[in-house]
C-alpha cells in the first residue's frame, strides 16, 4: 500500500505541476527555488538553445519522486542537482537520473562514467548571468574578485544559516565567540534582526557589514559548492569556509583568500590568524585586498557555460 500511496501521490504531483506549465515550451518538476528555474529559462532564450523549434525541454530535480522523470513526454529531459546526491536524503538520485532515461544530467561531481554528465555547480545560478557573453562574465568575475576596503568600522563576524544539521556551525561560533560578537541574522542562533529590517533580507547587504562570514557547507563531497561561500566573496567579507575537501572551485577561487576550518580538527591556525587580522589593520587589509578568484576564473566558467549550451544545442537539432 505504501508504494501504490507513493505512486498516486507521484502521479496527481506530476500531473498538477504539468497544468500549470502547460503552454511553457519549458518546464520543471520537483523542482524547488523559482529563481533557479528562472535562471534555466532565461539561459535557454538568451543563448537561443531552442530558436525556431517546436521541442520542448522538461527539467527534473530531486525533491519528490523519480516518476515524473519516466512518464514526461519531452523531446529533451534534463536532470539537475544542487544538492549533494550522496547524502543520505537524496542517495536514491546518486546516478543522477540516467536510470529514468533523462538526456543530460547536471550536478556537481567532477566524474560521472555517462558522457552525459555535464558538471554545473549551484553557485553559478547565483553569481553568473545566463547570457554567455566573455566580457559580461569577465567583468563579473573582475567585482567579485577585488575589492576596495570600506572606510566605515566593520565588525567582527556575521553567521547567517537556517539550521545546522551537522553541529559544524555551532562548532565555529563557540570557537570564535571568544574573539568577538558573532551576529546571526538567520534563524540558528538569531541575535539580530538587521537582516530582515535595515537589509530588507538582502543577504549579501548584511554580509558587507562584516569582516568575516561563517559559510560552511552542509555536507561534505569533493566538488560540492554552493552560494555560500561566492555570497561572502561578493560581499567583501573573508570567507571561514569548509567543504569540498576544503579545496573549492581550485580553478575559480584563490584560496589564499579563504580561511579554512578542519571539523572537529585541529583549527589553532586559522582562529590564531583571525585573531591575528582582527587586531591589525595592516594584515587585515593585505589579507582582505587579495584578490578572491584565479586570474582566469571567467575562463573556466565560460567553458561550463559553453559545454552546456552546445549539449543542449546538439539535441534539440
Amino acid at each position: 500500500m505504501d508504494v501504490v500511496y507513493t505512486f498516486l501521490r507521484s502521479y496527481k504531483g506530476y500531473w498538477k505541476q504539468n497544468s500549470y506549465q502547460k503552454k511553457e515550451p519549458v518546464k520543471f518538476f520537483n523542482w524547488i527555488g523559482e529563481s533557479n528555474g528562472y535562471w534555466f529559462r532565461k539561459f535557454i532564450n538568451q543563448n537561443e538553445i531552442l530558436g525556431d523549434s517546436k521541442k520542448s525541454i522538461a527539467f527534473f530535480s530531486l525533491f519528490g519522486e523519480k516518476l515524473p522523470m519516466y512518464i514526461n513526454h519531452s523531446n529533451v529531459k534534463i536532470f539537475y542537482t544542487g544538492e549533494n546526491v550522496h547524502r543520505n536524503e537524496f542517495i536514491r538520485y546518486k546516478n543522477y537520473g540516467f536510470d529514468c532515461g533523462v538526456d543530460i544530467a547536471l550536478g556537481f561531481d567532477y566524474k560521472h562514467d555517462n558522457p552525459k554528465y555535464l558538471r554545473f555547480p549551484l553557485w553559478i545560478l547565483y553569481e553568473l548571468s545566463s547570457k554567455i557573453d566573455a566580457k559580461e562574465i569577465k567583468a563579473i568575475c573582475d567585482n567579485l574578485s577585488y575589492h576596495s576596503l570600506k572606510e566605515e568600522p566593520l565588525r567582527f563576524c556575521s553567521l547567517v544559516s537556517s539550521s545546522d544539521s551537522n553541529g559544524l556551525r555551532k562548532e565555529i561560533y563557540d570557537a570564535l565567540s571568544e574573539l568577538g560578537k558573532i551576529s546571526c541574522g538567520g534563524n540558528f542562533f538569531n541575535n539580530t534582526n538587521e537582516l530582515k529590517t535595515t537589509c530588507k533580507d538582502n543577504k549579501i547587504s548584511y554580509l558587507k557589514y562584516f569582516k568575516f562570514n561563517i559559510c560552511p557547507e552542509n555536507s561534505d563531497a569533493e566538488g560540492y559548492v554552493t552560494e555560500k561561500i561566492f555570497q561572502a566573496i561578493q560581499s567583501g567579507s573573508i570567507p571561514i569556509y569548509w567543504g569540498s575537501n576544503n579545496n573549492p572551485e581550485p580553478d575559480v577561487i584563490n584560496k589564499n583568500a579563504v580561511i579554512f576550518w578542519i571539523k572537529g580538527g585541529d583549527n589553532t591556525n586559522a582562529i590564531r590568524l583571525i585573531e591575528e587580522l582582527t587586531a591589525s589593520p595592516k594584515l587585515y587589509k593585505e589579507f582582505y585586498e587579495q584578490p578572491r578568484l584565479l586570474p582566469y576564473a571567467d575562463q573556466a566558467i565560460m567553458e561550463m557555460m559553453y559545454s552546456l549550451e552546445q549539449k543542449l544545442k546538439i539535441l534539440i537539432d
